[in-house]
């Protein structure tokens, strides 16, 4: 898969707003992405905030899983390539001491 193919979401970067009870996900124009609502409970402390900060960090993840895509179908063309010139080579060495 490429990394230049078209996205369908709204471009990154996005960041959040960090606003207790109000947190907001938002675009490079502070447009609305997500809004991240909690009702307060002790065992949820932090939650929101933390939340929506992997929401913001969506497209730059993608992004970083799309790039280690790219490079691990690169090397499996590469080992597909080795392996075949490794077959070449053990065949050449077998016929060369006969």
């Amino acid at each position: 898969m490429s990394n230049e193919q078209k996205t369908k979401h709204t471009p990154g970067p996005w960041h959040s707003n960090n606003r207790p009870n109000d947190t907001l996900v938002l675009d490079g124009d502070d447009l609305i992405i997500a809004g991240i609502y909690m009702f307060p409970a002790p065992d949820r402390e932090g939650q929101e905030q933390a939340n929506a900060h992997l929401i913001a960090a969506a497209p730059e993840l993608l992004a970083a899983a799309k790039g280690v895509q790219d490079i691990v179908d690169g090397m499996k063309d590469m080992e597909r390539a080795w392996a075949n010139e490794l077959e070449a080579l053990d065949a050449a060495i077998a016929k060369a001491e006969g």
